[in-house]
């Protein structure tokens, strides 16, 4: 298992020698849901074998521009891991990795987005993990404070928009993003949120998938991580937000291959959040769980 702490830098035969050990117990896994991204491949790749992350696993989700190619011939370590698919999409693809990964962390990771050189970011999620036992899932993107949309009679203009901190679309959804935590954990800033946009997404696995887990409802994509916060919620369990500073690569694949679903799909799945959780955001009820978490930061 890699040390959280600064890594003492070790000769080639050693590094060779580690990559050769199979960990049967890895503490962090990195899962990445991936497609068409070829150009940003090695990068990520590269970068995750520097940190302190035990397990990878790749999930090749039917790429056409030879990513898979790259794949094996950089994915050489006994705990990195292939997943080839054909077009599932992210809610179906990451409940299979995170059945298959070991870890006792996992990070859910998109394509597109790079992490930091250094471990803070490792350091500072499993540091927040140990302070709070009831913290299951913890995000570095953004939170989500969740509310009724607005009504369409009320507005001329239907289409999703973000105005300064808040965003949604009249009759779909409605939510404040809260882009910075305002609070902090032992020196790391932090807050608890409602809901965390992915990615980075991290989540203690085995709680996870035994209490929460990725409803299927939501396939192939969107609001699956803001049903699975709320049901953690529900659950007795706490969601929070911290700064990762992970850097964006590039256009979203959402943007590039989907532009034309993501409205349609968009409605559909926040259908189900507010049929599902309706009332108690209504009511305040998980506003005023957050809120008094936070008051006691």
């Amino acid at each position: 298992m890699h040390s959280l702490f600064p890594l003492i830098k070790k000769t080639k035969k050693e590094e060779k020698k580690v990559d050769s050990i199979f960990i049967e117990k890895p503490q962090i896994t990195a899962i990445v849901q991936f497609f068409n991204k070829r150009p940003y491949l090695k990068t990520l790749i590269d970068r995750l074998h520097n940190l302190p992350i035990d397990e990878i696993i790749i999930i090749d989700d039917g790429s056409e521009d030879g990513s898979i190619d790259d794949m094996v011939a950089l994915l050489k370590r006994k705990n990195d891991f292939i997943i080839r698919a054909n077009d599932l999409y992210e809610v179906r693809m990451y409940d299979r990795a995170i059945s298959m990964a070991r870890g006792e962390f996992v990070v859910l990771l998109q394509d597109d987005d790079l992490p930091p050189k250094d471990v803070k970011w490792i350091r500072d999620a499993i540091s927040l993990f140990q302070n709070d036992p009831k913290l299951l899932i913890l995000g570095g993107r953004d939170g989500l404070i969740i509310d009724i949309p607005d009504t369409v009679e009320k507005h001329i203009d239907t289409n999703y928009s973000v105005k300064g901190d808040f965003a949604g679309r009249p009759g779909v959804n409605k939510y404040q993003l809260i882009r910075t935590p305002r609070f902090n954990v032992s020196n790391i800033p932090f807050e608890y949120v409602m809901a965390i946009n992915r990615a980075p997404m991290w989540i203690k696995r085995k709680c996870f998938m035994e209490k929460i887990g990725i409803d299927q409802v939501f396939a192939p994509f969107q609001c699956d991580d803001v049903d699975s916060c709320i049901k953690a919620w529900i659950n007795g369990y706490h969601v929070g937000l911290y700064s990762a500073n992970f850097t964006h690569m590039g256009k979203s694949g959402m943007q590039i291959f989907n532009k034309n679903k993501i409205s349609k799909q968009a409605g559909k799945n926040w259908k189900i959040i507010y049929e599902r959780y309706g009332d108690i955001i209504q009511n305040q009820t998980l506003h005023n769980k957050v809120k008094s978490l936070n008051n006691a930061l």
